[in-house]
């Protein structure tokens, strides 16, 4: 793909098991964060629920962070494939209707826990990995305010490990 990387330490390696993941987080972004009728497959009412099936699927204890401090409440998530590998996605929106997606999957590289990001036809991932996990925040919106996102998941994660 045409993607532009802005964060330091070189180009984004389409082929590289460890970046594709962030490939498929923008793809899957594009497919569900725009789908009016059904997002999610797994509503916000049924959250235990749905948090118990794709940790199962994943293969990893997931909890889909609470972004309420910055007005994004949770929709819902579902099961996505990543290549082969099952991944979750989940889905946040604010009252202006903005979405974001946070995409879960097991470590990529866990060797590189740094935040890094990439921008590609309006929209901004910020990608890392925590642990066991590999993580990438999608927004349409600008940098800061997806980092400021992102800063948010990564602290919540943290504190529930505690």
């Amino acid at each position: 793909g045409g993607f532009a990387y802005l964060g330091p330490g070189g180009g984004l390696d389409g082929g590289s098991i460890k970046t594709a993941y962030v490939q498929r987080a923008l793809e899957a972004h594009v497919v569900y964060a725009h789908d009016i009728s059904r997002p999610v497959e797994a509503g916000f009412s049924q959250e235990a629920e749905m948090v118990r099936w794709l940790s199962g699927r994943v293969g990893h204890k997931l909890r889909p962070p609470d972004l309420m401090g910055a007005g994004f409440h949770l929709m819902g998530g579902r099961l996505v494939n990543d290549d082969g590998t099952p991944a979750a996605l989940f889905m946040y929106e604010d009252d202006r209707g903005r979405r974001v997606t946070l995409y879960c999957r097991t470590g990529v590289d866990a060797g590189n826990t740094a935040f890094r990001f990439i921008a590609e036809h309006g929209m901004v991932a910020f990608y890392w990995t925590d642990g066991p996990l590999s993580y990438a925040l999608t927004g349409e919106m600008p940098r800061g305010e997806v980092l400021k996102l992102a800063q948010m998941v990564y602290a919540d994660i943290e504190h529930s490990k505690s």
